[in-house]
């Protein structure tokens, strides 16, 4: 057996009603009186009747709105706003970047649950630090002029090439036949 409802609502307007709806109770056949701040359902009589204590339950003077700037630490302030539950985000807020803050205005509840869940995802990022360090030591017992010469023992070699650091202005190679 199906049945129509209709609600009229007295202190929150009924998009607010229809985005705050749990999983449970969302209905596709709703529809909005806008200008009469009127929601009517179709369905059965069961699920019409959780749907109205549901609606009497949020549709509360809203005398315990509040405004709060709700401080981040560990998450930039936009990715907080992105990562809400669509319950959490009904409410009007500003995102704060220079501050990495989210400015919310709201009943108290929704905002006591926003500030609860925003301390639960608000964590230090863990990270892995390496202190790595690399020397390379070479001992030597000779001075760095800006050339080097080498005796090749196998080629009979005498070579006269700059170092790495210095200009080369001059390079002279010396081949020795046996």
């Amino acid at each position: 057996m199906v049945s129509t409802q209709d609600s009229q609502l007295m202190h929150i307007k009924v998009d607010e009603a229809l985005s705050l709806l749990p999983p449970y109770l969302q209905m596709q056949n709703i529809k909005t009186i806008k200008d009469n701040n009127i929601l009517i359902a179709t369905g059965p009589p069961e699920l019409l009747a959780k749907l109205e204590e549901y609606l009497q339950a949020i549709d509360l003077p809203s005398d315990d709105s509040m405004q709060q700037v709700l401080f981040l630490h560990h998450i930039k302030a936009d990715d907080a706003a992105n990562l809400l539950p669509p319950s959490l985000k009904k409410i009007e807020q500003v995102v704060l970047k220079e501050s990495n803050a989210l400015a919310v205005k709201g009943p108290t509840s929704i905002i006591s649950e926003l500030e609860s869940y925003l301390k639960k995802i608000d964590r230090p990022i863990p990270q892995i630090l390496f202190d790595i360090l690399v020397v390379e030591v070479m001992y030597q017992k000779n001075k760095d002029l800006g050339l080097d010469f080498s005796l090749g023992a196998g080629h009979n070699e005498i070579g006269f090439t700059p170092t790495a650091d210095a200009s080369p202005l001059l390079s002279l190679r010396f081949y020795l036949s046996p």
